[in-house]
């Protein structure tokens, strides 16, 4: 009896702990969505922050350009590795958002919403996989969570980015990450995109240091996987290419 007298009480302490947990949980939810809509870049926007159940559900409106929502759904397993991988051991802010949901025993939802379509893809991390996140102890590998950025990036592709250039796949190499483009020869010349090679290195510079934020998150992952970024322009006829390589250290 008195072995199950203090497990009561135990129990009693953890739902009040848990409950003050959730206020304030509820207090920072409703601050954060107060803010919205926050920019991505051309990726999207954060639309809203809000509470559901257990979870806290965070909102975007993606661009269904770059985005293709059904190919999430169809993914959940993957996007979801790739999001642990992402937030694993976080810092500041983050860490502090997932430090208030660990308290309150609260899971997280991020819900992908097409900007045209209104199709939806929804990916939970438990409140487990919450705690699991601010492990000290798990060590982030650049090398693998760049994989897993190429492999997801792979699923949108082909993807044409102007009329005549498609960027078919995203491949991972040794020194570098390389979007491979195939060009209609009857509107490109791959010898005159190789004539013009500083040119072409100098507008891909200015596009990948834009500022946009899903570019730049971009970036930092091969940086810290030391890869650089590099376009392969590919003749859709002859098959002659011409690889133009940019330093991470010249973003």
């Amino acid at each position: 009896m008195k072995k199950s007298l203090c497990l009561a009480v135990l129990l009693a302490v953890a739902v009040m702990f848990v409950s003050c947990a959730r206020s304030r949980l509820s207090a920072a939810v409703e601050k954060a969505n107060s803010e919205c809509p926050v920019s991505l870049g051309m990726a999207g926007e954060m639309t809203e922050i809000r509470m559901e159940g257990d979870d806290v559900i965070f909102t975007y409106n993606v661009n269904e350009s770059l985005t293709d929502v059904s190919v999430i759904e169809s993914n959940k397993e993957l996007f979801k590795e790739n999001t642990m991988e992402m937030l694993g051991n976080p810092t500041g802010d983050v860490r502090s958002l997932f430090e208030e949901l660990s308290g309150a025993d609260a899971g997280m939802v991020i819900e992908f919403v097409g900007r045209d379509s209104g199709k939806s893809a929804k990916i939970r991390l438990s409140s487990k996989d919450v705690k699991l996140l601010l492990d000290d102890e798990a060590e982030k590998d650049p090398v693998a969570m760049l994989k897993t950025q190429v492999d997801l990036t792979n699923l949108q592709y082909p993807m044409e980015i102007e009329t005549g250039m498609t960027i078919t796949h995203m491949t991972l190499e040794d020194d570098c990450v390389v979007y491979n483009v195939e060009c209609d020869e009857s509107l490109y010349s791959i010898e005159q995109i190789r004539r013009n090679i500083t040119a072409a290195k100098n507008g891909i510079k200015q596009a990948l240091s834009a500022g946009d934020p899903a570019i730049n998150m971009f970036i930092g992952i091969c940086k810290d996987a030391h890869r650089n970024i590099a376009y392969r322009y590919v003749g859709d006829r002859s098959g002659e290419s011409c690889l133009i390589e940019v330093a991470c250290d010249e973003l």
